[in-house]
């Protein structure tokens, strides 16, 4: 993780200078570098992103030293120390007032330091960081290309994915119905609770999923409020691999159906034991709420010896008006369809309103 400010005021080498906060602003804002310098006007020398180490000989021009705050603001830097004792025994009012609104925090140091001990304290702690970061992205990466030659499914690439944050994933579709998604460790029927409702209103951390302009769904890590460096790469990396898999299986089942498929293969198994999941799990593949739930079952007629690949393509196309006329009638379903060409189906009708909803 980037080094902070905070983080920097913790260290013993700083900690040693009795540090004092004087002008509040966001300490936990990460930190490029540190640049060591007296003079007034750093714009030309600063990017962005440094803390100011000073003796504060800028502040000792009554006629500039108002602007001096401003100016650090202007040119990014995210923090200011000031070695008190050399050049200036206090922070003039006048500064401080000017500083307060520029979030930009100001702290003095009422003992002198060897700012040369505390840039390189820093440094160390930034390069290394900065190769910590390398080295993740190394493994992240070396970690879905092995399952994409693998061919993986679905499930072990949101595995890994969820394992490498430590959070939950979910696989959604550009309807916000679940495709497939990874507990890790939080029930289905908490994370999935009310999922295309939350979906549309909680600015969650997400990754699109599929080329650019055709994106097909939104690979999402929803405990995770913040998104750092780490976790946009590895969503990204995770949303790749997940696209090369749709790429590699575009022939067969679509994801919808697939996801559909093991929900409807649990419940006629009796794996799902808990009755909020099943309908948690249901709800975010887009059936809706109803009274009763009905199981339905079709069988097509096929004659021995008729070529497999007719067979295939007239199931699908069964199984597409099937779920055409379901959704025409104003009703929602999920479907599993079987090798034998038995289609397998949870009807949700929707003649009447809904009261608890569920299966």
């Amino acid at each position: 993780m980037p080094l902070t400010l905070r983080e920097i005021l913790e260290l013993p080498v700083v900690r040693a200078g009795d540090p004092e906060l004087v002008c509040d602003g966001p300490l936990d804002n990460p930190v490029r570098w540190v640049h060591v310098s007296d003079l007034a006007d750093l714009s030309g020398l600063l990017t962005g992103g440094e803390v100011v180490l000073t003796t504060g000989q800028a502040l000792t021009d009554a006629a500039r030293r108002d602007d001096y705050l401003p100016g650090l603001a202007r040119a990014g830097a995210v923090g200011v120390v000031i070695e008190l004792g050399l050049h200036v025994d206090r922070i003039p009012d006048s500064v401080l007032e000017g500083g307060r609104g520029l979030a930009l925090p100001v702290i003095v140091l009422h003992r002198r330091v060897r700012f040369v001990d505390v840039t390189e304290q820093v440094h160390r702690e930034i390069v290394a960081d900065q190769y910590a970061e390398v080295a993740y992205g190394q493994r992240v990466h070396e970690a879905f290309t092995a399952l994409s030659m693998r061919r993986a499914s679905i499930e072990q690439i949101l595995d890994a994915a969820a394992d490498m944050l430590d959070t939950p994933i979910v696989l959604e579709d550009l309807n916000r119905q679940v495709l497939a998604f990874t507990g890790h460790g939080v029930p289905a029927a908490v994370l999935l609770d009310d999922w295309q409702r939350r979906s549309r209103l909680t600015s969650w951390t997400a990754c699109p999923v599929g080329p650019y302009r055709e994106e097909w769904g939104r690979l999402i890590a929803p405990e995770l409020a913040d998104a750092d460096a780490r976790t946009v790469m590895t969503l990204e990396r995770a949303a790749q691999a997940l696209a090369l898999h749709r790429m590699v299986e575009q022939n067969r089942s679509s994801l919808e159906l697939r996801a559909q498929s093991g929900l409807v293969d649990e419940l006629r198994r009796g794996r799902i034991v808990d009755e909020a999941e099943a309908t948690a799990r249901a709800h975010a593949l887009g059936l809706r709420p109803a009274l009763t739930y009905v199981p339905m079952t079709a069988r097509l007629s096929e004659g021995a010896g008729t070529d497999q690949v007719l067979v295939q393509q007239r199931r699908v196309r069964t199984l597409d008006a099937v779920m055409h006329a379901i959704r025409s009638a104003g009703h929602t379903g999920l479907a599993a369809s079987r090798d034998d060409g038995q289609i397998d189906l949870v009807l949700a009708p929707q003649g009447t309103t809904a009261a608890a909803g569920s299966l």
